[in-house]
């Protein structure tokens, strides 16, 4: 799937399960990793988010969350079965998708 131009505006969806925009939701079996796409200036909650990928995959390790071109945060699963961190990337090192 093309990753689109962010420098144009994409349609959106309002996904009640995450409480925002987004654009698209992607998620790979094998690594057990979940992406969030959201449009800049959106928020997605955290524990609706970390519920819609245990959703789709019970064992979900790793769930990215993008704004625009940009990672924003990403949860990852601690060695508790169900404790989460978040961890955002600094901003002077923000990573560019693409």
């Amino acid at each position: 799937m093309p990753r689109g131009d962010w420098s144009t505006e994409e349609r959106t969806l309002y996904g009640w399960n995450v409480m925002c925009n987004i654009l698209r939701v992607e998620y790979d079996v094998a690594t057990q990793t979940g992406d969030l796409y959201i449009p800049v200036g959106e928020c997605a909650d955290m524990g609706r988010t970390i519920d819609c990928f245990t959703s789709i995959d019970s064992i979900v390790l790793v769930i990215r969350v993008h704004a625009g071109e940009f990672l924003d945060v990403c949860y990852a699963r601690t060695h508790a079965e169900n404790d989460w961190v978040a961890l955002s990337p600094p901003r002077s090192s923000v990573i560019k998708i693409g």
